[in-house]
């Protein structure tokens, strides 16, 4: 955990040197350390469930972090969004081909073989 709050600050550190003019993105690496802080002090607590927020809240504040310094590139320095970006084309065939026969046929599939295992496995527990 103190390996993964030290990168953390290192991201926040160096966010704020490459995004000068864009400070409103500050804010990200902010609730990563408003979450870090809470981690802490609900970490003296009994109740799981808010440390386990704040350490997903870290996890995520981070990756967005990291998201940010990277923006707008896809390959840092060498190749934009709008570059990398697949044509129209492409999400509509798997839209219409994943939706209207890849995935009924996984949920097919998928009923066909619980009905057939719940039998045998009901088969078991009467012995």
């Amino acid at each position: 955990m103190l390996a993964f709050l030290g990168c953390a600050i290192v991201a926040a550190l160096a966010m704020p040197l490459d995004l000068m003019n864009r400070s409103y993105l500050l804010i990200v690496p902010l609730i990563g350390a408003i979450s870090a802080y809470g981690l802490l002090k609900d970490a003296k607590h009994q109740n799981d469930l808010a440390p386990f927020r704040s350490s997903v809240l870290i996890v995520m504040a981070a990756f967005a972090t990291l998201a940010c310094l990277f923006w707008p590139f896809m390959i840092p320095f060498a190749r934009a969004v709008e570059q990398a970006a697949s044509p129209p084309v492409s999400p509509a065939f798997m839209l219409w081909g994943v939706g209207l026969f890849v995935i009924p046929f996984t949920l097919v599939y998928t009923t066909a073989v619980y009905r057939l295992s719940r039998e045998k496995v009901a088969e078991v527990h009467d012995e």
